[in-house]
Parts: structure tokens; C-alpha cells; sequence
């Protein structure tokens, strides 16, 4: 059974304290609940005047979910690259580059996809520099985030 560590809740509540606790204190397990519930944060617009804080908190948990070594099931990886494109700030370097993470640790080609595309009218060239290097980086692994250990 995964443990469910709310860090969801915990953003919907702002204590933010405790969230950097609970990410601190991860373990090896799987992360499905919590992905789920960031969706459902995401598509509902709970935290839109957060998106920095809520995609730092995506960024850790990813970072934790790639260290299991196990793929998040389809469905989530699904849902999450269509909705994490709405917290992603197009202009911000940092928020480009812990997207990027995010898409590399989990598998999220449709999300390169799509920065693919965005690229194309962003004018930070920081920005777009950071996207095609990761398109180059990525583009043919992608979908498997652990490729490069096999």
C-alpha cells in the first residue's frame, strides 16, 4: 500500500511548512495519490496564484517518483503533462527548466510535444534555449525516463 502524504492538501491549506517537511521526509514509495490529487489541484485552478510554489513541490515529488524506478501508470503521466503546462510561467527560466525536469523524470512526451511547439512564440531566448536543448537531450527517450540505465 503507498503512503499517502497529502502533500496536496497540505498547499490547499498553506502550510507550506509542513509540505517542505513531508518532502523532506519522502521515502521509496509510490507517489500516484499525490500526482493525482496535484491534477485535480491544477485542473480546479486551486492554486493559480501559486505556480511557482506548486511546481517546486512537482518538481521534488517527480525527483522522488523517478527514484523508484518504477514508470507512473499512463493515465496519471497522461493527465499530468496536459495539466502542468498550466502552472508552467513561459517567461520564467527556473520554471522552464523544473518543468523540463519534471517532463524527464516521468515521461511526459506529450508535454515536450507541446514545448515543441510553444517554443516557437516565446521571446526569452533563455527560455527557448532551455527547450531545445532539451528536445535534443530527450526527444528520443522521452517516454522512458530510465532509457539511460538500461
Amino acid at each position: 500500500m503507498a503512503v499517502e502524504y497529502n502533500i496536496g492538501y497540505k498547499l490547499m491549506n498553506e502550510d507550506f511548512k509542513a509540505v517542505s517537511s513531508l518532502l523532506a521526509n519522502l521515502q521509496g514509495e509510490k507517489f500516484d495519490n499525490e500526482f493525482e490529487f496535484l491534477i485535480k489541484i491544477i485542473k480546479k485552478g486551486t492554486l493559480d496564484d501559486e505556480p511557482d510554489l506548486l511546481m517546486s513541490v512537482l518538481a521534488e515529488l517527480a525527483d522522488h517518483q523517478w527514484n523508484t524506478y518504477e514508470l507512473l501508470p499512463n493515465a496519471i503521466r497522461t493527465d499530468l503533462g496536459e495539466s502542468i503546462i498550466k502552472v508552467w510561467n513561459r517567461n520564467s527560466l527556473d520554471s522552464t527548466e523544473k518543468l523540463v525536469g519534471i517532463v524527464a523524470k516521468l515521461g511526459l512526451g506529450k508535454a515536450l510535444s507541446y514545448l515543441t511547439l510553444a517554443a516557437k512564440e516565446i521571446s526569452n531566448s533563455d527560455v527557448r534555449q532551455e527547450i531545445a536543448s532539451a528536445v535534443i537531450e530527450f526527444s528520443e527517450s522521452v517516454d522512458d525516463p530510465y532509457s539511460g540505465l538500461k
